[in-house]
């Protein structure tokens, strides 16, 4: 799993990847920006590998993704409501499938198909890496390859560097701190019905452990 991480790691921040060159994840997604950005644009959406390509919704932050579920119906007040799934509109069920599409749009890294991919990654100084991790002919088959490629990404984003828990209210959950009065006040502001109840669309269980606990 670590050389998963550290392959999707190599592939998440080389700009090599798009057609042309010159954009990758983390132009969309700064890690000083939470993982979100605009590549440039100065617009809300984030600019493509093409000068004149602007995606049509702002790049959404990749923080805390490995604890997202994936895309399902769930009962909630008599009601069969969508939870979970990536990208604004929970199109993608899972990680993997997330991380494919912004590589092929075409108004974001412009790869035609993942054979266009696929052989700027086997010329990359990282692809030995991948054979040793997904096999000797794992560049045989492009879709196997690009499959190879997804979950590599899926596994770096899952990692630490995206899930690092270190707000006040990780420390609040796990008992280290105590919110102020002014943070509990708007802590019942945001989960109370009666109220903001802001919770309804952003959950938050303050019983919950850290994950990594």
């Amino acid at each position: 799993e670590v050389l998963r991480e550290w392959i999707g790691e190599r592939i998440f921040f080389d700009a090599r990847l798009s057609e042309p060159a010159g954009v990758s994840c983390a132009s969309c997604h700064d890690a000083a920006r939470a993982f979100t950005g605009d590549n440039g644009s100065k617009l809300v959406i984030a600019r493509g590998s093409k000068p004149e390509s602007l995606g049509i919704r702002n790049s959404p932050t990749l923080m805390y993704l490995a604890t997202a579920p994936e895309f399902k119906f769930i009962e909630r007040d008599g009601k069969r409501v969508p939870v979970g799934g990536f990208f604004w509109d929970g199109r993608a069920a899972t990680r993997e499938a997330q991380a494919k599409e912004p590589l092929l749009n075409p108004l974001e890294m412009n790869n035609t198909d993942a054979k266009t991919l696929i052989d700027k990654v086997a010329a990359a100084d990282y692809a030995p890496l991948i054979r040793r991790a997904y096999g000797a002919n794992v560049f045989a088959d492009p879709e196997r390859a690009f499959d190879a490629v997804t979950t590599s990404l899926a596994a770096f984003q899952s990692s630490a560097s995206f899930s690092p828990f270190t707000s006040k209210f990780d420390a609040v959950v796990r008992g280290h701190a105590k919110f102020t009065e002014q943070e509990e006040r708007g802590f019942g502001l945001f989960t109370i019905r009666q109220k903001g109840n802001c919770a309804e669309c952003h959950t938050v269980d303050r019983e919950s452990k850290d994950p990594r606990d």
